[in-house]
């Protein structure tokens, strides 16, 4: 055998092994968080070891004492963590009085988002047919949850007018999908193959630019430890998902192909918009020494292990809340969140992706997930 045979045989070997450690790396990440699938809401898309408790009520405005409510027996969409029921309430002169969510399994966080942003309110005062007619927004943040109150309550609104015409009406139960999911795919698909196969660096802060646009500010879609279990929990609940599953692929599967840490570099919205904080100066830069980026990323695992272990115990979930991601939604972040993204990105401007280096659990996951050797 040749040097070069012998090497080429080395290299294929080293290869296939690598390959095999980041398929079981992938597999023992998918467990881990099913695993925390089941303690945040009981279930997963292909296990259920408990019947969702219902922990949250937000009763709705006190309805006129003319007025009569109606609720599908079983709620058309689910939410993060199951049904969303609710009950629309209409007065004598057929206009909505009031919308009540009832008792449901939903992140009490993530829920009164949704409640304190005044949506249950937005068909008050509306005929059925208007109001079924109405265009009503998913709120940031929690779009899960309040995409699915908007669809059992179109629903109910349609059930309404099929019983005032008194004859069948064909309603379809679930929105179109907005005009933001298709631009982030759009974006989403650009990003997936574009950077494999042209180099150009005028192409590159273009698709930075759309990444923070598109899927940060006006889409809100990220790879998150949020989505991570709402897929785990419940798998392609609705065609929105899809986009979502998308990002998953890149995300988990791509490394598998030679390609780690593909999505964290090329789509990730909050990468991006590090990265071009970056570029905006080149004078002063700060560059840890050796020792400081060390002790910076074993803090970085330290950390990421205790959100697990707070995670896996259900000591304190809601952590998955604050994600830095979230203070893309700046009409519906809390004011900490987004005065520590403006501390991060002031810090971009000096150092490149601190965030994504030193802090991120999403990414640290990720990093885990591609290969447990190297994490």
């Amino acid at each position: 055998m040749t040097k070069k045979e012998k090497k080429k045989k080395d290299n294929g070997g080293r290869t296939f092994k690598s390959v095999a450690v980041n398929i079981f790396s992938l597999a023992v990440v998918f467990l881990i968080m099913s695993a925390a699938a089941l303690v945040f809401s009981g279930k997963t898309f292909f296990l259920n070891t408990k019947e969702s408790a219902d922990h949250t009520l937000h009763p709705a405005d006190t309805a006129m004492s003319d007025s009569t409510g109606v609720q599908t027996e079983e709620p058309v969409a689910e939410g993060f963590n199951g049904p969303v029921p609710v009950k629309v309430y209409f007065s004598a002169e057929g206009t909505v009085d009031s919308v009540e969510a009832l008792p449901n399994s939903e992140t009490p966080s993530y829920f009164e988002e949704v409640v304190n942003s005044g949506l249950l309110d937005a068909w008050d005062g509306r005929t059925a047919q208007e109001a079924l007619a109405l265009k009503v927004d998913a709120v940031s943040g929690a779009t899960y949850s309040s995409s699915a109150l908007i669809t059992n309550v179109r629903s109910q609104l349609a059930a309404e007018v099929a019983r005032r015409a008194a004859r069948p009406v064909e309603t379809d139960s679930s929105d179109p999908l907005p005009l933001q999911w298709w631009c982030a795919l759009g974006v989403a698909l650009l990003a997936a193959v574009l950077p494999m196969i042209w180099k150009n660096k005028i192409y590159r802060r273009t698709q930075e630019i759309l990444n923070v646009a598109v899927l940060g500010f006006w889409s809100g879609t990220f790879v998150s430890y949020g989505t991570m279990l709402h897929m785990l929990s419940s798998g392609l609940s609705n065609a929105a998902a899809l986009l979502t599953l998308f990002l998953f692929i890149i995300a988990f599967i791509y490394p598998l192909f030679g390609h780690p840490g593909y999505y964290c570099a090329n789509v990730c919205p909050l990468g991006s918009l590090q990265e071009l904080m970056n570029a905006s100066q080149s004078k002063y830069k700060i560059k840890p020494g050796k020792k400081a980026t060390k002790v910076l990323t074993v803090a970085r695992y330290v950390l990421w292990g205790l959100l697990m272990i707070l995670l896996w115990t259900g000591m304190l979930t809601a952590w998955i809340n604050y994600e830095l991601f979230a203070a893309f939604m700046v009409t519906k972040a809390a004011w900490f969140m987004i005065a520590a993204g403006i501390v991060i990105l002031i810090i971009s401007v000096f150092m490149p992706r601190p965030y994504c280096r030193f802090i991120c659990p999403a990414g640290t996951l990720l990093r885990v997930a591609q290969n447990l050797r190297n994490a």
